[in-house]
This record gives structure tokens, sequence and C-alpha cells, in this order.
């Protein structure tokens, strides 16, 4: 039988991608709901959370991203992302024909957090919804300036159970 790269992915024939995650809804502090993603980033031990929930009447956003790696100290980490970091997101259809432009969301600074996770936060503005309602996987990339790329957080996220998390919010 023939797989699909879909297919195949799940199935772990194929392990260059590592399986998607499914956006969830939940209610961790105080009843506010949340809708979240973790992935696993492709080619490195690393890992991104990307979350929404809303914020008045509109929908604000935060990427966390943990990566575990052994040449830089925790200070050079720490120094590559709050100092060095520009403070963007870039989203791109994963599924668009190669050159198509993405999206550039101005997002706050870095901030380190406990055990190498650094965060940024951001708004969620209408072509974002748009984007990740149209599209079957997101790329999602930061730091495009950062003197070590190996370490720049980017993952592809599944918009899988993201419609019904954005019709809870």
């Amino acid at each position: 039988t023939r797989l699909s790269p879909g297919t195949a992915r799940e199935l772990g024939v194929d392990n260059q991608e590592p399986p998607r995650g499914t956006w969830r809804i939940a209610a961790p502090d105080q009843g506010h709901l949340v809708a979240s993603v973790t992935q696993q980033a492709a080619g490195r031990d690393a890992l991104v959370v990307m979350e929404l929930r809303r914020e008045d009447r509109r929908l604000a956003g935060t990427m966390r991203y943990r990566i575990r790696q052994g040449w830089l100290s925790e200070e050079e980490l720490a120094e590559e992302f709050t100092v060095r970091g520009v403070p963007e997101l870039r989203f791109r259809d994963a599924g668009a024909p190669a050159g198509t432009p993405g999206l550039t969301v101005v997002a706050e600074g870095w901030r380190r957090a406990e055990d190498s996770w650094f965060g940024t936060g951001f708004i969620v503005d209408p072509q974002l919804v748009d984007l990740l309602a149209g599209a079957a996987e997101v790329e999602v990339s930061a730091l495009p300036g950062s003197r070590v790329p190996a370490i720049a957080p980017r993952a592809r996220l599944s918009t899988r159970g993201l419609a019904s998390a954005l019709k809870a919010l």
C-alpha cells in the first residue's frame, strides 16, 4: 500500500517531521478559556506552544519555546532571545506554493522563563485568524535576525481542532 505523506508521518514511518499537535481548549485559571497546541520542532530537541485567549473583545496569543542544546550556555541562550531577538513572528501557510508571502506579526520582546523556556505575546488580528482558519498547517518562525539560526523557534503547526477552539473563545 502506498501511504500519503500525512499518514506516513502519523504512523512514524516518515520521522523527518514530528506528528502534528491538535488544538485543545482548557480553562486553566478562573475559568478563562485558552486554546493551545504543542508541537515538537523538526530536527531539534525543542517544543513550541502556541496559545490563544480572549482579552476583552480581542484575541491575544502567546508563543512559548524551549530548546535543549549543548553549544550555548544558559546566559548566551538568554542573550540571543532577550537582546538579539527580533520581536516578530512569521506565519505562512505550509501548503502554499514556494515564494508565497507569509504574515509577520509584531510581538512583545522575548522573556525568559524557567528551565530554558522563552515566551512572547502578540495580538491576533483578523488576517492571522484567516490564515490559521484557511490552512491545514501553518509554519511559524521567529528570531529572523539571530546569529545562531539553529536555536531560532520554528515549527509546523496543525490547525486541526482550531475552528472549534476559536468558536469557543
